[in-house]
């Protein structure tokens, strides 16, 4: 049961009065709905023998896992043990209590934040404690290395373990030991903070822990915006690099916006060094961001000097953060798939992992509003939409908030799922090639820049690059199609463009030569470009260009341009149905999946192994009964099904065919529960 039956007393109390009318609502939806077939579950389990037979490669498990602090496994009381009675950590209960909590969970990820013992503070500071092993750089910290201790007892029971940190109280620089760029300047981020963060992180790996974060949670540099304040060392890099003179004041100039993309590389290059030094004190490391969340609310990559993709460039770490955290107030449930696509996206090829919400209200009585608002789907469903749409390592914020209202049940049915899927292979699935999304970092900040400090400018309209970006997003996402997602301005990333049928570019303001080539290149051979918002008005670096770019592409129908002012008129619906016709035209008969929500709130998403493998993931977003339809194009043939949702997996039928026909499955209906989430994985019956 739920503490108090909070979340079940609750909903009846505040919308119980929905059960009559979603019960209505539900039976006409299914007497006037097509000639679509509907997926039913046969009443049994699969059984040992069927579980066996859907294993294709051995289990490749996803990450999953919590933020964890050392009190939750009492480690103070372990150093309060005089040493010579002190059992090691491998023996000592608390901890083995712990790891088995996790275990029951169905974890096997954790990360320690901060890997300090703040439970005996040192200072004013809230993290100010020491560290768990013998620093050099920190002001606090252990006679021992328990960190690597610690690191030998998670390995040792199967768990990834992770450290990070936020709060930090580094020594002087004069203390740190010394290294042949100690007492070197450096531009932009100064030489003690690089010599510490790289210190710090390199300590962490040579105690062997399995990942390492470069940089501090939601890091930011705050100096972008202010050149006047920039040293002569920073200058003089400046100018060398860039070959204008330095700018003293912020402007729509070129030395200005250059100064911009300056003061992100900077920031990349001391995120990268850290990364560098983890892999020389232990090559089998992972290495992982966890940057500032706030580009995701709007376009503050200026404010926080923090560019996503030139960090995912320079800095090549293993997995790049996604924020995941359940937000009504942007993209609402959708923030998570755009966030890990994003992320993907800056850092591809390589890895993404994701931090979720749990409650932080501990009683739900005093605190209903969050649990009428924050309903069991959004433990669950995030985690599966995350893991869909390319995360490899799903977190939750943090291990005991799971517990408040008994969401600690939803956290293990949702690892669960994971468990069954990477048995099944998901490991090895991609999203279709159907559509690629070319996001145009620079294109957002010139428009900005213009927008705050040209005498034309609309500061007003700052944003009108991150708007139509976040709009593509929705529209996408709440229409089922499948698609990736690259930047515009690394060519490099996307010489695959030729396997995808349609090329979106959301603001297309500016736009390189380079970009411009391989933009062409890709509409001679076939390829249909689709661009809004923008036509290639300046260069990369914000300067202007005698005539847009893309004009005469537009002109001669070689790309196709969608100009409505898409700040203006949102999401009306007329705007959604012309775009949808619009990408289906473009589509053609290359569209490979069809998936109808009706208007309702429901999240499609679709991974395949191969043309005959596929995986569909079902997340009714609503309190309410829903059906929806959905389809795919699948080579002939005969095909069966499975599915997995909280309730373990199943077989599925359609209509009471085990095996089914490629054209039964181009349209058919399923229906949802409130709350529900399944997951189908369709493949060539044996």
């Amino acid at each position: 049961m739920l503490a108090n039956g909070s979340l079940e007393n609750l909903r009846q109390k505040y919308q119980g009065w929905r059960k009559v009318i979603t019960f209505c609502f539900f039976i006409l939806f299914f007497s006037e709905t097509g000639k679509s077939e509907t997926i039913s579950w046969s009443a049994a389990e699969l059984t040992e023998e069927e579980r066996k037979s859907l294993i294709q490669i051995p289990d490749q498990p996803l990450g999953k896992g919590f933020h964890i602090e050392p009190w939750m496994f009492n480690i103070l009381g372990w150093l309060k043990i005089p040493k010579e009675k002190r059992p090691t950590l491998d023996q000592y209960q608390p901890l083995l209590d712990f790891i088995a909590n996790l275990k029951k969970i169905r974890a096997n990820y954790v990360n320690l934040w901060p890997p300090r013992n703040i439970e005996s503070p040192r200072g004013k500071g809230t993290y100010e404690a020491d560290v768990l092993w013998p620093s050099q750089y920190d002001r606090w910290s252990m006679e021992e290395n328990i960190l690597q201790e610690l690191a030998g007892v998670f390995k040792k029971n199967g768990i990834i373990f992770f450290t990070m940190d936020r709060c930090v109280y580094p020594k002087e620089l004069e203390e740190f030991p010394l290294t042949p760029t100690r007492n070197q300047p450096a531009p932009y981020i100064s030489r003690y903070s690089r010599e510490f963060l790289e210190g710090f992180v390199r300590e962490q790996a040579a105690s062997e822990v399995d990942g390492v974060g470069c940089g501090y949670d939601e890091q930011c540099w705050t100096a972008l915006r202010y050149p006047k304040s920039a040293d002569r060392v920073t200058r003089e890099a400046f100018e060398k690099r860039y070959q204008v003179p330095f700018p003293e004041e912020p402007g729509d100039t070129e030395s200005f916006r250059k100064w911009i993309v300056f003061a992100y590389e900077e920031f990349a290059d001391y995120i990268a060094g850290a990364a560098r030094e983890a892999k020389k004190a232990n090559p089998r490391i992972k290495t992982f961001t966890q940057l500032t969340v706030l580009d995701t609310a709007w376009n503050t990559r200026q404010d926080w000097g923090v560019a996503d993709d030139i960090i995912g460039h320079t800095a090549l770490v293993d997995y790049y953060h996604a924020s995941a955290y359940e937000d009504n107030t942007n993209l609402n449930h959708w923030k998570t798939a755009a966030n890990v696509k994003r992320a993907k996206a800056a850092n591809f090829p390589r890895e993404v992992i994701t931090t979720h919400n749990c409650p932080w209200a501990s009683d739900p009585m005093k605190h209903p509003g969050y649990y009428l608002e924050c309903t069991p789907v959004y433990i669950y469903g995030p985690v599966l939409s995350a893991v869909m749409h390319g995360a490899s390592i799903v977190s939750f914020w943090r291990y005991n908030f799971i517990f408040h209202g008994g969401y600690n049940r939803y956290v293990e049915k949702a690892f669960s799922i994971l468990d069954t899927l990477a048995t099944w292979g998901i490991r090895e699935a991609k999203i279709p090639k159907q559509i690629l999304v070319l996001r145009s970092r620079s294109s957002e900040d010139w428009w900005q820049v213009r927008q705050r400090y040209h005498p034309q400018g609309n500061p007003a309209d700052q944003t009108r690059g991150f708007v139509y970006e976040k709009w593509l997003h929705e529209f996408l996402l709440s229409h089922g199609y499948p698609y990736q997602m690259r930047y515009l301005d690394h060519p490099e990333d996307w010489q695959d463009i030729n396997e995808f049928q349609v090329v979106a570019i959301p603001f297309a303001y500016s736009v390189s030569q380079k970009a411009l080539a391989a933009i062409r290149q890709a509409a001679e051979g076939g390829k249909k470009i689709l661009v809004l918002g923008g036509l290639g008005e300046t260069d990369e670096y914000g300067t202007a260009y005698p005539e847009p770019l893309l004009k005469k592409l537009v002109a001669s129908r070689e790309i196709f341009y969608f100009g409505e002012d898409l700040t203006v008129i949102g999401h009306y619906p007329e705007v959604q149905a012309k775009m949808a016709k619009l990408v289906d035209k473009l589509l053609g008969d290359k569209k490979t999946c069809y998936f109808q929500p009706d208007r309702d709130d429901v999240e499609f998403a679709c991974l395949e192994k191969n043309a005959q493998e596929k995986f569909l993931c079902f997340i009714n977003w609503m309190d309410c009964a829903v059906s929806v339809q959905a389809g795919l194009k699948l080579p002939q043939g005969k095909f069966r099904l499975v599915q997995t949702d909280i309730e373990g997996a199943k077989r599925a039928l359609l209509g009471r065919q085990k095996e089914i026909e490629a054209k039964k499955l181009a349209r058919f209906k399923i229906g949802l529960r409130p709350w529900e989430v399944k997951i189908l994985y369709i493949f060539p019956a044996r």
